[in-house]
């Protein structure tokens, strides 16, 4: 915010003492009296609406979320929609963001944040590991203002599974048995059944099936996003 000129002002009350000294000689003290009074008053009238007008104009270019209808919003604002305005038209929106979003010549671009959730700019945080890999609609890519970033998916803080906690460990069971037989020229035990002298599987000397570790794909089902829990709003950025 712009402050008053002190010269300005002490013009004013130069002027102001002036004319009292002529309204003394024409009045008398009361008259140049009543004279400044007046002129002061309306100086600091005159301050309080510079002020007013300078921080009015301090919000333009600020964006905020609006929980109404599109035809509820206030005049000074507009729907951060990705359109192109004149830049004669809105000459101090046009000194906060420029071409950031786009545009050229004698017109620039809002933002277009319909359907995104924002976030901050990194600045060197950390806190945004992809901030390098950003774009911007003029072309630039990096951790600049305005620009985009697209999907991504990190790996799940809490693991997720396919297959219970043993991780895909099972066995193939045939009838009673839960062991792999194998042939070895043995007999099993005499009268068991009704061949003998013969090879055939011997339980005694099986082995133990593979337990089968092994992962899965998900490649299907699913939504359409990941997204936090969310309410939808315009965000409508002060333009005059």
């Amino acid at each position: 915010m712009k402050a008053v000129p002190v010269s300005l002002l002490m013009l004013v009350l130069l002027v102001g003492t002036t004319v009292g000294r002529d309204l003394y000689a024409q009045r008398g003290e009361e008259g140049a009296a009543a004279m400044l009074a007046l002129l002061t008053e309306r100086v600091n009238n005159l301050e309080k609406q510079v002020r007013a007008k300078a921080s009015e104009n301090s919000f333009v270019g600020m964006v905020m979320p609006f929980p109404g209808d599109a035809d509820k919003i206030p005049a000074e604002y507009l729907v951060c929609d990705g359109r192109e305005l004149a830049r004669d038209q809105y000459p101090l929106l046009f000194s906060k963001i420029g071409y950031i979003y786009g545009g050229s010549g004698g017109g620039f671009k809002l933002p277009d944040y319909r359907g995104y959730f924002l976030r901050g700019v990194d600045g060197g945080s950390k806190h945004d590991p992809d901030a390098a890999t950003r774009a911007t609609a003029g072309g630039q890519v990096g951790d600049f203002v305005g620009s985009l970033q697209s999907y991504a998916t990190a790996l799940p803080h809490k693991p997720f599974k396919t297959g219970g906690k043993n991780d895909g460990k099972h066995s193939h069971k045939r009838d009673a048995f839960d062991r792999m037989v194998t042939a070895n020229n043995q007999i099993t035990v005499l009268m068991h059944d009704n061949t003998v002298n013969l090879a055939e599987p011997n339980l005694s000397d099986s082995r133990p099936m593979s337990e089968g570790f092994h992962s899965h794909t998900i490649a299907a089902g699913g939504d359409l996003e990941s997204r936090p829990v969310n309410v939808s709003v315009y965000w409508v950025i002060r333009v005059k």
